[in-house]
C-alpha cells in the first residue's frame, strides 16, 4: 500500500481508529466503517480509492446519530464529525488525528458508482438491487433509510389523493353538514382556521394541524371528530377512532384534552360517546415485539381503526412514522396533530416540519371553494397549485389563546421564531413581575437556582403534610407548575449538574436524607413499561401511603382521572429505570406544560443550542419564563435553524 495514497481502505481504517479512540465519533461510527470493508473484496490494489466510501459511511452513521436521515455529498458538513481546528491538533496516547480532506462531489459520486458497497435508485428506478449504502441524486444513505423516506412519501401521497367524498357533498347532507359546522365551529372572523380545518378533514383522508401553544388544537380536533361522526351518521358508516401519541406522558395530556374538550360539545349524547378518550403510545398502539425493531401490527396485519389521531406529531422519528404508515388500513384517515416549530424528533427525521413545508394556508381553487361551501370563507386561492398537492391537507393554526397579543412569552416566542435576536436585548434583566419574562446572564444562575431551590424546599415541606388520596393527587398537580429546563444532560448548568446541586443544598438544611427515598422525592420514567402502565416522561413523587403505615411509595397520576381518579403508587423496588427530576432537558420537556420556567443554558456554543430548542423551552411556560445564559450564545442560537439532511420533502 503506497502511503501517498489517504484514501486506501487500510489507511482509512487507521484515521478512523484514531477519531474512536480519541472520542470524536462514536464506536457505531467506527464499527459500522469496519462492517463496510469487511464487505470490500479482500484484497485492494494499492491506488484503491474505496477508503472514500469508508469515510463517508462513518460520516452517515454519524450524521444518524445527529437526526440526519442521509449525507448530502454537495453539502457536507464542514469541519467533519464536528471537529474542530482544535480538536485536529490534540494529541492523545500518541494518536494525532486530522479531519479528512474529501474531494469533490463529482469525484466522490464517481467512486462511489463503482463501489459495490452502493446501490444507486432514481424516481424512475425500480431496480431491486440492494447494498449497505444507497446513493440518490446526491444523497447518500443507509438502505434501510431511504426505503423508509421513499415509501413513507409514498404512504402520503395515497393518502392525500383519495378522498372519502368524490367532489363537494350534495342535497340534504351537505345542509346537514353545514349546520353541524356552524354550530360546533361557531363563526370568528379574526380565528377561522379552526373551520378549515374541519373542512379539511370531511374532504380529505390526510389532514395535519399544526399550531403553537395555546391555539386550540385541541378543541380544534375533538370538535372536528365530532363532525365526522356526524358526517358517518348521515351516510349510515361507522368510523371507529384510535387517539395515540409518541410518549406516555403526551398520550395522557391528548387523554386529558379530549376530556375536557367533550365536555363542552353541542352534539347529542350519542355523538359524544363515540369520541374516545384514552390515548396510546404508538409502541403499545403498533404492538411492541420484544427483542425485534418490527411491530405486531404491520403491512401484513393492519390496524383495527378507520381514523387514527396522533398528537405531538413533531417528536416522531421517520422510522416511526415508516411503521404507523405501513400499519394504517387502506381505507383509514390520518391527522397528524402538532408544533412543525418545535423541537424534531431525537431519531433521525423532522418529518412534520418538513410535510408543514409545504402548506401555507393557501389552497388549490378545488379545494378552496370546497372550503367555502362548507365553512362560509373563502381561503387564499393558488389558482396553479393541484389538488393533489400537500399543501391541501395542511392548516396551521395562527391565534393563540394562551398568550395574548401583548404577552412577554407570546412576544418573545414569536420573534425567536422568525430569528429575531434583538428580542434577547428586551428582556435582558427585565423584572419579571411586569413582563413574565426575563434574561439574566451567567453569573446570576446560582441566584435562580437559590429560588428555584426555595419552591422545591416548599414543595418537599408540603408533601410530609399529605395523608390523603385527595392530597397526593394536589400534589402531583403542585409539582407541575414550576420547572427547572436544561438545554444539555451533562457538563456546566446541566439537567445532572442541577438535580445533584438542588439534592446537595436539600440535604445540607436537613430536609432530606439523600442516601434514601425521602418524601417528596420527584422523577421521571426513563424507559416504558407497558405492565405497569409507565411510560417514558411520565413524573412520579415520593409519598407516604397513609392506607399502609406510610410506607413509602412512588405516586403517579392515574391513567383514566375520570372513571378512576385515584392516583397509582409503586413500591420503589418495582419502578422501571427512573432519573431524579429537579432539572428536565427541554427535549424531555416537549407535550408539557408549567406555569414558571427557568431555562439554563451552558456557558459554551454547542450545534444543539437551536431556535427550535429556546422555542420549546420559552413555550412550556405559561406564566412566566426565567431564561440564564451568556447573551452572545443566546443570540447565535436563535439565528442557527435546525437543518436536518433529508430528501423526504423533495418526494412530496
Amino acid at each position: 500500500m503506497s502511503k501517498q495514497n489517504p484514501y486506501h481502505p487500510k489507511q482509512v481504517l487507521g484515521e478512523l481508529n484514531k477519531l474512536y479512540k480519541q472520542g470524536f465519533i462514536r464506536a457505531l461510527d467506527y464499527q459500522f466503517a469496519r462492517f463496510l470493508a469487511e464487505q470490500l473484496p479482500e484484497e485492494q490494489d494499492e491506488n484503491s480509492q474505496q477508503g472514500l466510501v469508508l469515510w463517508l459511511g462513518a460520516l452517515l452513521s454519524f450524521q444518524l446519530g445527529a437526526g440526519h436521515s442521509c449525507v448530502d455529498l454537495e453539502s457536507l458538513p464542514s469541519p467533519l464529525f464536528g471537529l474542530s481546528e482544535k480538536a485536529n491538533k490534540v494529541e492523545e496516547n500518541g494518536l494525532l488525528s486530522a479531519a479528512p480532506r474529501l474531494p469533490a462531489t463529482d469525484a466522490l459520486i464517481d467512486v462511489l458508482s463503482s463501489s459495490p458497497l452502493v446501490c444507486f435508485r432514481s424516481s424512475a428506478d425500480d431496480a431491486e438491487t440492494i447494498a449497505p449504502l444507497c446513493l440518490e441524486g446526491s444523497r447518500l444513505y443507509l438502505y434501510r433509510y431511504w426505503h423508509y423516506e421513499n415509501e413513507v412519501a409514498e404512504y402520503l401521497k395515497c393518502l392525500n389523493t383519495v378522498n372519502p367524498l368524490q367532489g363537494s357533498p350534495k342535497g340534504s347532507i351537505k345542509e346537514n353538514l353545514h349546520n353541524a359546522m356552524e354550530r360546533l365551529f361557531p363563526k370568528d372572523i379574526d380565528n377561522p382556521w379552526p373551520r378549515v380545518a374541519a373542512s379539511l378533514a370531511l374532504k380529505n383522508r390526510l389532514l395535519l394541524i399544526s399550531g403553537g401553544p395555546g391555539t386550540g388544537k385541541t378543541t380544534t380536533v375533538t370538535r372536528t371528530l365530532a363532525l365526522l361522526l356526524e358526517q358517518a351518521a348521515l351516510e349510515n358508516s361507522q368510523l371507529h377512532i384510535q387517539l395515540a401519541a409518541p410518549t406516555g406522558k403526551a398520550a395522557a395530556r391528548l387523554s386529558e384534552s379530549i376530556v375536557a374538550a367533550k365536555s363542552q360539545l353541542n352534539v347529542e349524547s350519542t355523538i359524544r360517546e363515540k369520541i374516545p378518550d384514552q390515548a396510546k403510545t404508538l409502541h403499545r398502539l403498533l404492538g411492541v415485539i420484544p427483542g425485534s425493531l418490527s411491530f405486531r401490527f404491520n403491512r401484513q396485519n393492519r390496524l383495527h381503526l378507520d381514523l387514527l389521531l396522533v398528537d405531538e406529531a413533531s417528536m416522531i422519528d421517520l422510522p416511526m412514522m415508516h411503521a404507523l404508515l405501513s400499519a394504517l388500513p387502506d381505507h383509514a384517515r390520518l391527522i397528524l396533530l402538532g408544533d412543525k416549530d418545535q423541537l424534531a424528533s431525537v431519531e433521525p427525521g423532522s418529518v412534520l416540519a418538513e410535510l408543514c413545508a409545504h402548506g401555507n394556508n393557501t389552497f388549490s381553487r378545488h379545494t378552496g371553494n370546497y372550503i367555502q361551501a362548507l365553512a362560509d370563507m373563502q381561503p387564499e386561492i393558488d389558482s396553479q397549485l393541484p389538488d393533489s398537492a400537500l399543501a391541501n391537507s395542511i392548516c396551521q393554526l395562527q391565534k393563540s389563546y394562551r398568550f395574548h397579543e401583548k404577552s412577554a412569552i407570546g412576544d418573545i416566542a414569536r420573534k425567536v421564531n422568525v430569528g429575531d435576536a434583538r428580542v434577547i436585548d428586551a428582556y435582558w434583566r427585565k423584572e419579571l413581575d411586569s413582563t413574565g419574562v426575563s434574561i439574566f446572564p451567567l453569573r446570576e444562575a446560582e441566584a435562580t437556582l437559590q429560588g428555584a431551590y426555595q419552591q422545591y424546599a416548599n414543595f418537599i415541606q408540603s408533601c410530609q403534610k399529605v395523608n390523603a388520596h385527595v392530597d397526593i393527587n394536589a400534589q402531583l398537580s403542585a409539582f407541575s407548575r414550576f420547572q427547572i429546563l436544561c438545554a444539555t444532560r451533562q457538563g456546566e448548568w446541566s439537567v445532572a449538574e442541577i438535580n445533584q446541586w438542588m439534592e446537595d443544598r436539600l440535604h445540607q438544611k436537613g430536609l432530606i436524607d439523600k442516601n434514601d427515598w425521602y418524601i417528596g422525592c420527584p422523577i421521571m420514567i426513563t424507559k416504558n413499561s407497558y405492565s405497569h402502565q409507565l411510560y417514558n416522561g411520565d413524573i412520579g413523587i415520593c409519598l407516604a401511603d397513609p392506607a399502609n403505615q406510610n410506607q413509602k411509595r412512588i405516586y403517579f397520576p392515574p391513567v383514566d382521572p375520570v372513571s378512576d381518579p385515584a392516583p397509582r403508587g409503586f413500591l420503589p423496588s418495582r419502578l422501571p429505570p427512573f432519573d431524579k427530576v429537579y432539572a428536565m432537558t427541554i427535549h424531555k420537556s416537549q407535550g408539557s406544560e408549567f406555569d414558571e420556567v427557568s431555562m439554563m443554558y451552558p456557558p459554551q456554543d454547542s450545534p444543539v443550542l437551536t431556535r427550535e430548542l429556546l422555542y420549546t423551552g420559552i413555550t412550556r411556560a405559561k406564566k412566566s419564563c426565567v431564561i440564564v445564559s451568556d447573551k452572545g450564545i443566546l443570540k447565535t442560537s436563535i439565528q442557527r435553524k435546525t437543518k436536518r439532511d433529508s430528501g423526504l420533502g423533495q418526494r412530496l
